[in-house]
């Protein structure tokens, strides 16, 4: 596995990690926190975007 490789595969656990945070931040318990949610998920999709691009372009190599 390729240090790019490895890179991809902690940009998939990062990204679950700010869904699940970003997520959790949206139940009412923690509202004040619901900005900081929104941009954790927003960070999630960006990271899962470039992680499923990555899987796109190399899939045939």
């Amino acid at each position: 596995m390729t240090v790019f490789s490895k890179a991809i595969c902690w940009t998939n656990v990062v990204s679950s990690v700010a869904f699940l945070l970003g997520s959790l931040l949206f139940l009412p318990r923690f509202a004040p926190y619901a900005t900081t949610g929104v941009w954790l998920f927003a960070l999630g999709s960006l990271l899962m975007l470039i992680g499923a691009l990555h899987a796109n372009f190399t899939r045939d190599k």
